[in-house]
C-alpha cells in the first residue's frame, strides 16, 4: 500500500465496485511483532485513509505481514475492531516463484491436493487459502486449477464476510449472502498488478477477534497458535450441513471474492 500510482488506485475501485471484499495487509509491510501499538494503529489508519479515499471503506478484516500477529498485536488489532484473518493452506506459490511457470504451477498444487482434495470433506471441512496476485503463474495458470480443483471436490467460494460471519466494513451492515444455488463459475479476466509484494512463513492459519463466541472454530494439534486465535476455520454454512472456501490471497486484499479467488 505504501505508494499507490493512478493504475493502482483505480484497481483498487475496480475490485470494490465488481463485488470483491477489501481487507487489510497494512502500511509499510513490515513485521507487526516487532511495533509498538501505536506503529501497530498507525499502520492500520494509513491503509485505512487510502481505503476510503478510493474505496469509500473502512475494512474490519486484516491479515498481517507474513501472518506475524502475535498477543499483543492481536490485541491492538481487536481494540481498533478488526478481526485478524490468516490463512490454514498456503500455496507457497511465493517459495516456487523462481521456477519455471509450469513446474511452479505443478508444486503449488501439492498442498492443495494434499490437505483439500485428498484430506478433507466439504460437510465439515473449511479452508482460507493464501495466494498472491503479484506472482505471474499465479495469476495466469495456478488460479484456474485451484478454482477447478476445489470445485469438483464439492466446496464453493465465498467472501472472509461470508466464511467467518462478521461484516466487511466497519459501521456498515453484513452484504447480502448470495443464493448457493447461483452459478459462481468464475469467468476468465485480467488481473491489474497492485502493490506490495507479500511472503508467508509457512502454513499459519487464524481468526481472531474480540467476540470469538461468534466464530465457530476448532483446534488441532498444532501448539503454536497464540492465545485468541482459532486454528481452524469453519464457515458459518456448516451449520447446514456444507463447508465453504474461502480463498484468500494477499489480503491486502483486494480480492476474496465471491466465488472466485482473493487475489488481494
Amino acid at each position: 500500500m505504501i505508494a499507490l500510482n493512478g493504475q493502482q488506485a483505480g484497481a483498487i475501485k475496480k475490485i470494490y465496485d465488481a463485488g470483491h471484499q477489501l481487507a487489510s495487509h497494512t502500511y509499510s509491510h513490515s513485521n507487526m511483532d516487532r511495533m509498538t501499538v501505536a506503529q501497530m494503529q498507525k499502520e492500520i489508519r494509513d491503509t485505512d485513509a487510502l481505503l476510503l479515499k478510493y474505496a469509500g471503506v473502512r475494512p474490519r478484516y486484516m491479515r498481517a505481514p507474513e501472518g506475524r500477529c502475535g498477543e499483543p498485536c492481536t490485541k491492538a488489532m481487536n481494540d481498533m475492531g478488526l478481526i485478524v484473518s490468516h490463512w490454514n493452506v498456503d500455496t507457497n506459490d511465493w517459495r516456487f516463484a523462481h521456477q519455471d511457470p509450469k513446474r511452479a504451477t505443478r508444486n503449488s498444487m501439492v498442498e492443495i491436493n494434499d490437505v483439500i482434495i485428498k484430506g478433507s470433506d466439504p460437510k465439515k471441512d473449511s479452508f482460507i487459502l493464501l495466494q498472491h496476485e503479484l506472482l505471474k503463474f499465479s495469476v495466469e495458470l495456478l488460479v484456474d486449477r485451484v478454482i477447478d480443483a476445489i470445485l469438483k471436490k464439492g466446496y464453493r467460494f465465498v467472501t472472509m464476510e461470508e466464511c467467518i460471519g462478521r461484516p466487511a466494513y466497519i459501521g456498515q451492515p453484513r452484504s447480502p449472502v448470495p443464493d448457493p444455488t447461483t452459478d459462481l463459475t468464475p469467468q476468465p479476466t485480467s488481473v491489474e498488478p497492485t502493490p506490495q509484494p507479500t511472503s508467508t512463513i509457512g502454513t499459519k492459519n487464524i481468526v481472531a477477534d474480540n467476540e470469538n463466541e461468534d466464530i465457530e472454530i476448532s483446534s488441532n494439534n498444532d501448539t503454536s497458535v497464540e492465545p485468541n486465535v482459532a486454528n481452524d476455520v469453519k464457515s458459518q454454512d456448516q451449520k447446514n450441513g456444507s463447508a465453504a472456501v474461502a480463498h484468500g490471497a494477499l489480503l491486502t486484499w483486494a480480492t476474496t471474492f465471491v466465488a472466485a479467488l482473493s487475489m488481494f
